[in-house]
């Protein structure tokens, strides 16, 4: 029997506890966030922007975003041999949450807003 495919993925962006802005997409959000608790330790940590779409847009959305901090010399793809996806603190988090919402009304308008700060995770 074949695994039915979601048809729609998340984009979510974050700060971790050392306050450095870690990105990227899921498929499911709930799994991914206590994936990084269970890495960080960190009880508090929540996406603070939440996107859903599909899968291409998704994809779109990170291509574009993953371009935009090559341009502004901002991407941090790996430390110590470890693969991440962070940003250089020399960009503002504020900033960041601005462009991306700013594209979503103009070049991803079928991505929606799932939340601006969201738990995903019960107490």
């Amino acid at each position: 029997m074949f695994k039915e495919e979601k048809e729609e993925s998340y984009f979510y962006m974050f700060q971790n506890y050392l306050g450095r802005t870690c990105y990227g997409k899921t498929d499911d959000p709930t799994k991914r966030l206590k994936d990084y608790i269970g890495h960080n330790g960190d009880t508090n940590t929540r996406f603070k922007l939440l996107l859903c779409g599909s899968k291409s847009d998704i994809s779109d959305l990170e291509k574009d975003f993953k371009y935009f901090l090559d341009e502004q010399d901002c991407a941090v793809y790996s430390i110590s041999g470890y693969q991440i996806e962070w940003v250089h603190e020399k960009i503002m988090y504020d900033n960041l949450i601005k462009v991306i919402l700013e594209w979503l009304e103009t070049d991803f308008k079928g991505i929606s807003i799932i939340s601006e700060h969201t738990t995903l995770l019960s107490t």
